[in-house]
């Protein structure tokens, strides 16, 4: 169980999809990330907060750090921010979403 406050940013360009065939989830869909959450609170309870940020449309400091690191290091959305250091970069699903949380909260405690 995760003892801090946890913040999961994915971030993406709502409706941009990297892949030819088996993309996975639309981060921008509602219900995508209204299933994540609810999976995340399942298992995490409320010491984790999940967010999504279209790349596209932001302009706060986090957004405009991925962007310029998308283009830089030439990243491949969405990317999977948690607790602003980027954890995946590319198509993930909601059990390695999962997954990556559980293996940040154990190096934090």
């Amino acid at each position: 169980m995760v003892k801090h406050s946890m913040q999961v940013i994915i971030a993406s360009i709502s409706g941009h999809i990297e892949c030819d065939v088996l993309c996975g989830e639309d981060w921008s869909s509602e219900d995508v990330l209204s299933l994540a959450n609810q999976r995340i609170k399942q298992r995490f309870g409320e010491s984790v907060e999940l967010g999504y940020v279209d790349l596209s449309k932001s302009n706060t400091r986090l957004s405009r750090t991925l962007k310029e690191r998308v283009i830089i290091e030439k990243l491949s959305l969405p990317l999977l921010v948690i607790d602003d250091e980027l954890v995946i970069s590319g198509q993930f699903d909601i059990r390695q979403l999962l997954d990556a949380i559980d293996a940040k909260s154990e190096i934090i405690s």
